[in-house]
């Protein structure tokens, strides 16, 4: 965890300016985590707001909406990888988005059917 905490604080940051009121939620709660001392040493190594990681490496989903969450939760994708052709489809809205290497993309995976190839 420590070896990602600078990538994991910019992408903690770049929420705060895109979804403010989600940010305040995520930071409180894992305030009030820091503070049970059950859960005090988890919490406070925990780099980041975000409450899940999922590293997908080399694939293409199909098309999907993520069943865990809620409605209003930002999914970010972080693209790591150095393939220049990997697009981001969005089904609801027709939308076929260029992930290339460094890209950050925020959206609503719960609400969206969504897939990368």
């Amino acid at each position: 965890l420590q070896k990602i905490t600078s990538v994991q604080q910019l992408l903690t940051d770049v929420l705060e300016v895109v979804h403010p009121s989600l940010h305040n939620v995520c930071s409180q709660t894992l305030s009030t985590m820091q503070s049970n001392p059950n859960l005090q040493d988890s919490a406070t190594s925990w780099p980041t707001v975000f409450e899940v990681m999922e590293l997908i490496v080399n694939r293409a989903t199909p098309w999907h909406w993520d069943s865990g969450g809620c409605p209003e939760a930002y999914d970010c994708l972080l693209n790591l990888g150095n393939c220049q052709e990997v697009r981001f489809d969005i089904a609801d809205c027709g939308a076929s988005l260029s992930d290339m290497p460094g890209s950050v993309i925020y959206f609503t995976g719960r609400v969206l059917v969504h897939s990368i190839r």
